[in-house]
């Protein structure tokens, strides 16, 4: 047993509300999210706090210093009163020492000779960054902004923020954070894709210092032990992390931040709790009155509406619809391409023509397609066309460390086309980018999924609203009078937000409805599609058959049926309940997955 609790009351009260909304047992839920260094005896067993060796003069001996002789010691005693007399630091870090060019014979003959006292001291593994310090200055726009956007702060707990780009949001929430920190509080900012935002990270590493600290996956465990027990104790008060950071033990939590809130990243749907993290910030701000602040270029169709249900306070630029030029944007007719002979492959030759002429000036080319499987034959492709040039493939699925070396290469211009699928919105905005081509963006709408076009129009407005001014983007589609292209053409963001409402609404879609989706998982032939039909007869009993979509039952293996219920309080527990009491009753064999409120 702990001597101290390393886990909050407030931490285990989410966690139940998280096991009963998401419907897991508290059991998963704690093995979930509760770290799983805190879990583990073993690791716990293993954890060695970080020791370094260090020497100081031998006040004993200081009359004797004179003797020394030798060039290499004089000049070892004489840096070391530089450091005492400089920095008032009288632990100084044998390392440190011999880096300096400094002999390390002459340290050890000098430490035989007491004329240097070695010891030993436990040093914190959080504290060693390397920190240029750097100052937040807005332009008079942004400080206008900003002084919108406090003034809102000041009346209202929620507030989403949009129509400037991610660059300007980050200014402006350091000028937000250090007015939270001022009055000793503590701030919570979540990067959905953490991962990509290195220059962000040193950014306000270099402004707040050893105030902050970053939740990395990647840290070791003996450093996410020592990082956990500091925040545990107060020792930060910026917190940067990405979506399981909401569980961390953050005491007097004034300020949530999560930037890019449309981020299919903030929702976990690999493990069994599929726990959304920009809903559970929501609920821990209503529990716990502290302010929340939603960030996006192109926020998400729920976040829209509640900011028109006044669930939301909105802080936008003055006229945001017209932040970048239409004439960015190309939309590329690739039929009528291919009857004029003006493809090549699966590219026009238009397109072919943008990528040459950033390529002469030294600029990167991103090529975007949703289908993953198609970016290797795009690669072939290009080699034909276009020698002696670098290309490379990223995927959302690739590891992680592989991943890290191929975003180095990027910003660095190793690379000079980029073929890319789902994680275009992490790896923007780069500022060597000139030219984007988004292949076959028609499938993109035609995507069996209601929030299909929604995706789609988040992806491309925000490249537009992301990329450097001198950005070209060109649409290559079966479709070029879709409705969505129309409304990117001419950047008719709320039109889009207002017409989707509408056919949400129509359909009985979120956000006038929630989602459960179900899911059965069995290898053996059959058994998915017999225990998903069963559930459908009885659950059809119940909830109106309207409202209930599936099952699907073209794959044996893997069977979805989804239930859609009203908002109120009261609809939703009795779905689940109903949901629970009848795969109790009909003891199905199945592997059962739930997923409430899922984005796809």
């Amino acid at each position: 047993i702990d001597k101290n609790p390393i886990v909050t009351n407030k931490q285990l009260k989410i966690l139940k509300w998280v096991s009963n909304y998401y419907m897991t047992s508290f059991t998963k839920t704690v093995n979930q999210l509760i770290p799983n260094f805190l879990l583990n005896k073993k690791i716990l067993d293993n954890y060695k706090p970080k020791i370094k060796n260090f020497i100081k003069l031998n006040r004993s001996k200081k009359k004797d210093l004179k003797n020394i002789k030798f060039k290499k010691q004089i000049e070892i005693i004489n840096e070391i009163n530089k450091i005492n007399n400089k920095t008032k630091n009288y632990d100084i870090n044998i390392k440190e020492l011999i880096n300096n060019n400094l002999s390390k014979t002459s340290i050890n003959t000098l430490i035989k000779k007491e004329y240097l006292v070695k010891y030993q001291k436990n040093v914190s593994r959080l504290l060693n960054k390397k920190i240029v310090k750097e100052s937040n200055i807005l332009n008079k726009e942004e400080k206008l902004l900003f002084q919108k956007l406090y003034e809102k702060y000041q009346k209202n707990n929620k507030i989403l923020f949009t129509g400037v780009s991610f660059l300007e949001r980050q200014k402006i929430y350091i000028e937000l954070i250090q007015k939270e920190i001022s009055r000793k509080n503590r701030v919570l900012y979540i990067l959905p894709d953490i991962f990509f935002k290195k220059k962000l990270i040193q950014k306000f590493e270099n402004i707040f210092g050893n105030k902050l600290t970053i939740l990395k996956p990647y840290h070791s465990n003996n450093y996410k032990i020592e990082n956990y027990i500091s925040i545990l104790n107060n020792n930060f008060s910026i917190i940067i992390g990405g979506k399981n950071s909401i569980f961390y033990p953050i005491k007097n939590l004034s300020l949530i931040i999560i930037d890019n809130e449309e981020n299919f990243l903030l929702k976990e749907s690999r493990k069994d709790l599929k726990y959304n993290a920009k809903d559970i910030s929501l609920v821990f701000s209503k529990i716990y009155n502290n302010k929340i602040v939603l960030g996006s270029s192109n926020p998400s169709l729920e976040t829209y509406y509640n900011s028109k249900q006044k669930i939301f306070s909105l802080v936008s630029k003055t006229n945001s619809n017209q932040i970048k030029n239409n004439n960015q944007l190309t939309i590329i007719n690739t039929l009528e391409k291919k009857i004029k002979n003006k493809m090549n492959g699966s590219f026009s030759n238009l397109l072919i023509r943008n990528i040459n002429r950033s390529l002469k000036k030294n600029k990167q080319v991103v090529i975007y397609n949703h289908n993953k499987n198609e970016l290797e034959k795009h690669k072939d492709e290009l080699k034909e066309i276009i020698k002696n040039v670098k290309i490379d493939i990223i995927t959302n699925d690739i590891n992680q460390n592989i991943l890290n070396k191929k975003i180095n290469d990027i910003n660095e211009n190793k690379i000079n086309i980029i073929l890319i699928n789902q994680l275009i919105k992490s790896i923007l905005p780069i500022e060597n980018i000139e030219t984007i081509g988004i292949l076959n963006a028609e499938k993109m709408i035609s995507f069996p999924n209601f929030r299909s076009m929604e995706k789609t129009f988040q992806t491309i407005n925000l490249i537009i609203n992301e990329g450097s001014n001198e950005l070209k983007l060109y649409i290559q589609t079966l479709d070029p009078n879709s409705k969505i292209f129309i409304f990117l053409k001419k950047n008719q963001s709320r039109l889009f937000y207002e017409n989707e409402l509408f056919e949400r609404k129509k359909f009985n879609y979120p956000p006038y409805t929630r989602l459960i989706k179900i899911k059965f998982k069995s290898f053996n032939k059959n058994q998915a599609k017999n225990d998903a039909n069963k559930f459908y007869n009885k659950i059809n009993e119940l909830i109106d058959k309207r409202n209930i979509l599936g099952p699907n039952t073209k794959k044996h293996e893997n069977v979805y049926l989804f239930l859609k219920i009203g908002k109120n309080k009261y609809d939703i527990n009795r779905i689940k309940k109903n949901i629970i009491k009848v795969l109790n009753k009909l003891k199905i064999k199945s592997i059962i997955s739930l997923d409430v409120d899922p984005i796809n």
